[in-house]
């Protein structure tokens, strides 16, 4: 950008803010300004935050036939922004625009519905005649907790301001009354200055509660303006919460207006039209579930991710089903062309209460996410809505018909153990990360953690699949498809030792293990041994042993021995298994699938005039017996060519 462009820019903002009088309405308070003969603009977040997580509406007053700030998600470049009136924030959603007006159609794909005061729905919305008020109610499940904070004095004129600390203090409910302390701003954070404070006290109590206080923690001003207020007790730091532990808890509502409520915006209730996606908020607590496209309300345990009411307007029926749906076509403010004027406001009063009001709604459109529910008893949800590239610099939106990037978390739950993310909340059906795509026509996808029971080490690399092998004792859970590319392997994929029987746990929950080339090869030290040589995940299992889960696919090449070193012919033993190659004892294979080609290196790899090769194929087991369900396999043994002789060991 040029050096002129520049100061264009700040012109073009400097003239802006020279028109308008911006009025931040954080609790709903007016100021003292003097705004007679302006024209007031009210943001409505529509379902979404303004500039915090409270504000739902702000509001400025402007000159007739001046141009308004734009309200954005994130800062840019566009000179109609203001700073000081923070960004419009709702979590997965997109801001499309800005709507003063907007032309409803009756369409039964539409996700707008109409509240109408006459079925006793409706919507709060800003009338300076309206009779409720938002304010903070005592609710014992309330999400706030107030804490007071002592104002400092003003220095006199011509002195500086003296730093001051301050002591934290509240009451005891269960203490008895000539214990509770005269607070006079009830919980909260109060001057104190040692003992130039204590001596001005009289009270007893009192003194000796500030004196106690004062030698636990004293708080700087900042410290204590910064934990003051209205504050949302479960963001707040343990220290914090144990601090304000037993205070009243608050809710942020609608109620009938009192004269304790000067200051405060009026509202009134209307008809109105609102998408079922801001009327119904995800909320824990909440009383509706969503099933087949509409909202109903759960019975007593019903399992489903749950919604509540948005606060801003009001539903009394148990579900939306048999309500008539809308599109909403919407006529975007544009903030770089339009000017508020009388003839675009709404005229509230009459003769001197007369004003208009320009409503501006944020209109959102819910973001491609998943959800990913934890699953594990503590109700966390965490929603994506993007993903990061391979380049781990890059951010792109979750889209229909794409993938969704990989969620590298992994959730814990007591005495069990992460298997991986399902479609199903009970069932453990996969997603596959690299291959499966967001499903067209929707915008929310959920995924649920499923564990196994019982503590395993999990292995999700091909790298760490040899651990098995260091320790033949231990209970492990394969989380991943593991492709080998071709490669060749000549000992246990799981590094297991033909000698040593594993008696752990292996639990595949569908895994599969893929591409890999078994290269088995006869050796001169089975020349009267019966010593067998052959090709298995697990080549010996011994009692208690457990192999549950697998999809195996891969192919076995087979090559005997170089020299003759007998004048005899010899047998010389070799074997191809899907699973396990030896079993004894009891050994259990549940739900594997195999599917194994076996064939000679080359053509003339198992030719000899020395030896006969016994080879013997193993469906899921070579040799032995084990206790084997649900399993499946394919052996393809048509490459096998030489002097051999094979015996099949086949499913019954």
């Amino acid at each position: 950008m040029t050096k002129t462009g520049k100061a264009m820019k700040i012109l073009v903002s400097s003239l802006l803010l020279c028109f308008i009088c911006i009025i931040l309405t954080s609790c709903g308070k007016t100021t003292d300004i003097d705004t007679s003969g302006m024209l007031l603009v009210v943001y409505d977040g529509n379902g979404g935050y303004l500039g915090n997580k409270t504000a739902t509406t702000r509001k400025l007053y402007a000159t007739s036939g001046s141009k308004i700030p734009d309200y954005p998600v994130d800062y840019t470049t566009n000179q109609y922004t203001v700073p000081s009136l923070g960004l419009a924030m709702r979590e997965g959603y997109q801001l499309l625009g800005w709507y003063a007006t907007a032309d409803y159609k009756k369409d039964p794909e539409g996700e707008y519905l109409k509240l109408t005061q006459a079925e006793g729905n409706g919507i709060y919305e800003l009338s300076s005649e309206g009779t409720y008020v938002r304010k903070y109610i005592p609710q014992e499940d309330g999400i706030y907790v107030y804490i007071s904070m002592e104002e400092a004095p003003e220095p006199e004129e011509g002195e500086e301001k003296k730093p001051v600390t301050y002591i934290f203090l509240k009451n005891d409910p269960d203490a008895p009354a000539e214990e509770q302390i005269a607070l006079s701003n009830g919980a909260g954070y109060y001057i104190c200055l040692g003992q130039e404070t204590f001596t001005e006290i009289d009270d007893d109590v009192l003194r000796a509660a500030y004196e106690k206080a004062y030698a636990e923690k004293t708080y700087s001003e900042a410290e204590a303006k910064a934990n003051s207020g209205y504050l949302i007790y479960d963001d707040l730091n343990d220290t914090l919460k144990k601090l304000y532990e037993g205070l009243e808890h608050y809710e942020y509502a609608f109620g009938e207006a009192t004269e304790a409520d000067v200051g405060l915006d009026r509202y009134r209730i209307a008809d109105g039209y609102i998408s079922m996606y801001t009327l119904f908020l995800e909320d824990a607590k909440g009383d509706f579930i969503e099933k087949e496209g509409q909202f109903v309300r759960a019975e007593e345990g019903e399992e489903g991710q749950r919604y509540a009411v948005n606060d801003t307007c009001i539903f009394t029926l148990d579900t939306t089903e048999g309500m008539d749906r809308y599109l909403g076509e919407m006529d975007y403010w544009d903030f770089t062309e339009d000017r508020v004027t009388e003839d675009v406001c709404v005229k509230e009063g009459e003769g001197e209460d007369a004003h208009y009001v320009l409503t501006l709604h944020a209109h959102w459109e819910k973001k491609a996410a998943v959800n990913f529910h934890y699953n594990n008893g503590t109700g966390q949800v965490d929603v994506m809505t993007r993903y990061l590239l391979s380049d781990n610099i890059t951010y792109t939106p979750i889209a229909p018909g794409k993938i969704i990037g990989k969620k590298e978390i992994v959730p814990t739950y007591m005495g069990h153990t992460f298997v991986g993310w399902s479609r199903s909340e009970t069932e453990y059906e996969p997603w596959h990360f690299e291959t499966d795509l967001y499903p067209e026509g929707t915008t929310e996808l959920n995924l649920y953690a499923y564990y196994a029971e019982g503590t395993y080490e999990r292995i999700n690399n091909i790298s760490n699949l040899a651990k098995i092998g260091a320790n033949p004792e231990g209970k492990y859970l394969i989380a991943g498809d593991f492709d080998f590319g071709g490669k060749e392997i000549t000992s246990s994929i799981f590094g297991l030792k033909e000698n040593t029987p594993f008696v752990g746990e292996i639990l595949g929950f569908g895994s599969s293990i893929t591409n890999f080339v078994y290269a088995v090869k006869g050796q001169n030290s089975q020349i009267g041994t019966g010593h067998k040589i052959g090709a298995a995940l697990v080549p010996y299992a011994g009692d208690g042993a457990v192999i549950s889960g697998f999809k195996v696919e891969g192919k076995v090449t087979m090559t005997g021995i170089a020299k003759a070193i007998m004048d005899d012919v010899t047998h010389v033993p070799l074997y191809a298994s899907g699973i396990v190659g030896t079993a004894e004892g009891n050994v259990t294979i549940e739900d594997c699938d195999v599917t194994l080609t076996v064939e000679s290196k080359n053509d003339k790899a198992l030719k000899s005039d020395a030896y006969i090769y016994d080879i013997t194929l193993g469906d899921v087991v070579a040799y032995g017996t084990a206790k084997i369900s649900g399993c499946t396999a394919k052996i393809d043994q048509s490459g096998l060519k030489g002097d051999i002789r094979v015996t099949e060991n086949k499913l019954k």
